[in-house]
């Protein structure tokens, strides 16, 4: 293998589904000198290569959650990873099928199972890439975030002003407008999303709900003595926490993952103890955060109007209403162009598609809500096909023509 391999050390992700070709994977690159992380999915592996940096990216064509050629069509259309080594990782295929693959955005296209010498020349090829990037992973650098695992009996209670103090100053600065979190790198996390805070602000919140989901469950392994389950567990909350910067827990979720695969069952209760109080204290630093506020409706503003102290005058009461819902009325020029552009982006498989569509669904205010709800849901988990569907079926209920 090339010298280029520890100067500096290729980082690999592995998105492979399947748990035990996974696990031979990443222990061949291990051997090889490589320094390796595994994901299930393609959504969890776009989720890494946005807060970390990566060397090579192998990737398996078939992947619940994502598949691998929606994962690199996707990458590809960020210009972070344009020149990412991306290596499908298939049972073997046609040619006309493996070209199919390839024009995904794939650099090579490898068959199942890898062997070990394949894997060395993929190292040797992402050595240039390495060379070229360099430097930390983007997560680990951050300062004031407790890098290291707390020490026994304080995690989540010692080091607390310290971290907040850190992420009130980071936030001040940046005017993220979200509360402080004890144990979260906000700037980091806003970014990873290009700078979309409702997302966000809603991840958060479905992290705190499936966190304390979580805690069940690996007492629950850890009492039945199910490594499995534990490290699947573990795993989920690994992906998780990264997703929203949970950077305390992530970091020592990292080590830990690492250690319950070569230790002995025996020898997993005390790193489990420390993990438990780590956990309650990012529920806790999310129990006081709230939904963003829902803007105001015209049926709202028609509310308020009935309880105001001064009701505008009975003959009056037309130019009123009119006057309250002017901002909800579409104004079809401007939303024909936000439908188009929300569909370019869309198309183009851009994260940019979700910028694009907020002015759409200001633009409608009230109306179509269950398909400006799925549409949403569909960019939230870059389903961009779903996403298209749905939003030429919002067109046509609209009778939006041109688009």
């Amino acid at each position: 293998m090339s010298s280029g391999l520890h100067a500096p050390k290729i980082r690999v992700l592995v998105a492979e589904a399947d748990y035990q070709e996974c696990r031979r994977i990443e222990n061949s690159l291990t051997d090889l000198g490589a320094d390796v992380e595994t994901v299930s999915n393609g959504l969890d592996a776009i989720g890494m290569l946005r807060r970390d940096t990566f060397h090579l990216l192998l990737l398996a064509a078939s992947m619940p959650v994502m598949d691998g050629g929606k994962t690199a069509r996707i990458l590809r259309a960020d210009l972070r990873f344009h020149d990412l080594p991306i290596v499908a990782m298939s049972e073997p295929l046609n040619p006309p099928e493996a070209q199919s693959l390839l024009g995904f955005g794939f650099t090579r296209l490898l068959w199942k199972p890898l062997s070990a010498e394949a894997l060395r020349a993929e190292l040797d090829n992402a050595a240039p890439y390495a060379r070229m990037k360099g430097g930390a992973p983007i997560m680990r650098a951050c300062a004031g975030d407790g890098a290291s695992p707390p020490e026994k009996g304080k995690a989540g209670a010692s080091g607390r002003t310290g971290a907040k103090d850190a992420l009130k100053a980071d936030g001040a600065a940046n005017g993220d407008g979200i509360p402080d979190l004890d144990g979260f790198d906000i700037t980091q996390g806003i970014a990873r999303l290009m700078g979309n805070k409702k997302l966000y602000m809603r991840l958060l919140q479905d992290f705190a709900q499936t966190l304390r989901q979580c805690v069940e469950e690996v007492r629950e392994a850890e009492r039945a003595y199910d490594t499995p389950a534990l490290l699947a567990s573990i795993h989920k909350i690994k992906g998780m926490s990264g997703n929203v910067a949970a950077v305390r827990l992530y970091e020592y979720v990292i080590e830990l993952e690492k250690q319950l695969k070569t230790a002995p069952k025996a020898a997993q209760r005390e790193p489990l103890q420390m993990l438990y109080p780590l956990m309650e204290a990012t529920i806790a630093a999310l129990a006081d955060l709230s939904p963003a506020p829902t803007p105001p409706t015209c049926q709202d503003e028609g509310e308020n109007a009935d309880t105001a102290k001064t009701p505008p005058p009975a003959a009056d009461a037309p130019r009123a209403a009119k006057t309250a819902c002017e901002a909800c009325a579409p104004l079809t020029p401007a939303l024909e162009a936000a439908l188009r552009e929300t569909l370019c982006r869309i198309e183009e498989y851009a994260t940019t598609a979700w910028d694009a569509f907020e002015k759409v669904d200001a633009l409608l205010g009230e109306r179509e809500a269950a398909s400006r709800s799925a549409i949403k849901a569909h960019l939230e988990s870059f389903a961009f096909e779903e996403a298209k569907d749905e939003l030429l079926k919002l067109t046509r209920s609209l009778g939006v023509a041109n688009i």
